[in-house]
């Protein structure tokens, strides 16, 4: 899995999204975890919004070369 949060998420806080992922492979997940800088008023907005496309996409496709599935390189 692909973790991917902001800083200034309002549904879950910087400190609160390591400690989820910490418990996820805590107990067996595996995962990879990013905590990107502050997005907009309100960060839990990163995904809707287009311009973050180039932000995530490099994040995705790493993701995803992992897996030796195909990326959008």
């Amino acid at each position: 899995m692909v973790w991917i949060y902001t800083e200034n998420d309002h549904f879950f806080p910087a400190d609160l999204s390591p400690k989820m992922y910490n418990a996820f492979v805590n107990g067996g997940g595996t995962a990879k975890f990013y905590l990107l800088p502050t997005f907009a008023k309100d960060g839990h907005t990163f995904f809707p919004s287009k311009s973050t496309i180039p932000t995530w996409m490099p994040i995705f496709d790493e993701f995803l070369k992992m897996l030796n599935l195909p990326t959008s390189n």
